[in-house]
């Protein structure tokens, strides 16, 4: 829980950074086929950064990555990923892309793209992450939501026990490899995503030590970002370097996807040495 804090009014100079784990855009495909609302969400927000988990990226139609990039004012580049034949991350900037890159673990779909973007006073590098899920089904999830411990019902639990297992020790490995690719980074950096974890995690207690969270400094209340019983609390996350300050977080409670989408506004802080 965070407290309310006195927040500025975000600067002409700041930039307005989104991240929003879309949920293959289900809400524009099925069956509200001609309802563009996440599109127009997402275009109304003007953010100059747009980080996207789980995409569609169709070859044609509006969600493919360069017809949707027009629908956001001021957006010139993106970049893409496929973590499987049919979707993936995408990130699309207002300012130009100069380098881009992709982090794959092994065994998982699951992966981290960066975007070293030139901002016309400096460089800062993006990572648009979707770190291992739980694989846990709806009724997986009904399971965990009223154990009875019932002779029949031993082996399910189990199963998803095994399963929340196995998601720790994949995000685990997963944020060492980032928190290590961060270090070597040389540029200050913005860390957005789908973490599927939870502010009392490993993965959350790595990367806070080195990176600033963007709603403790500038948040309020809890903002739960998932919608689902399971994990009820925060899992996506808009992490910077001290070299930023955030202003103006906000969870939208927007019904287009399983996830809340946050934005936040960051401003560099000149004095600050590199990580």
């Amino acid at each position: 829980y965070q407290h309310p804090t006195q927040q500025a009014a975000p600067k002409s100079s700041s930039i307005k950074v989104l991240t929003y784990n879309v949920y293959h855009f289900y809400s524009y495909l099925e069956g509200r086929k001609k309802d563009a609302s996440v599109l127009n969400f997402i275009s109304e927000q003007k953010a100059q950064i747009i980080c996207l988990q789980e995409t569609k990226l169709q070859r044609k139609g509006e969600l493919n990555p360069l017809k949707m990039k027009p629908l956001f004012p001021g957006i010139v580049h993106c970049q893409l990923a496929h973590q499987n034949p049919w979707g993936g991350p995408v990130t699309f900037s207002a300012f130009p892309i100069v380098y881009m890159g992709e982090m794959r673990f092994n065994d998982t779909q699951n992966l981290v793209i960066y975007s070293d973007i030139d901002t016309g006073k400096d460089t800062i590098r993006v990572y648009n992450c979707h770190l291992q899920s739980f694989g846990i089904n709806d009724d997986e999830k009904t399971i965990l939501d009223s154990i009875s411990f019932q002779d029949h019902q031993l082996d399910e639990i189990r199963q998803v026990f095994r399963k929340l297992k196995k998601g720790y020790l994949r995000r685990a490995e997963q944020i060492d490899s980032l928190m290590k690719h961060i270090g070597e980074c040389p540029y200050p950096v913005i860390v957005c995503g789908d973490f599927n974890d939870t502010p009392i995690s490993y993965a959350y207690r790595q990367i806070s030590k080195r990176l600033v969270d963007s709603f403790v400094e500038s948040g309020s209340g809890i903002s739960r970002t998932y919608k689902e019983k399971l994990p009820p609390v925060r899992i996506d996350y808009i992490f910077h370097s001290p070299h930023f300050r955030s202003s103006g977080y906000e969870r939208h409670t927007v019904p287009y996807s399983d996830h809340y989408p946050v934005s936040v506004y960051l401003d560099r802080v000149f004095d600050k040495e590199p990580l």
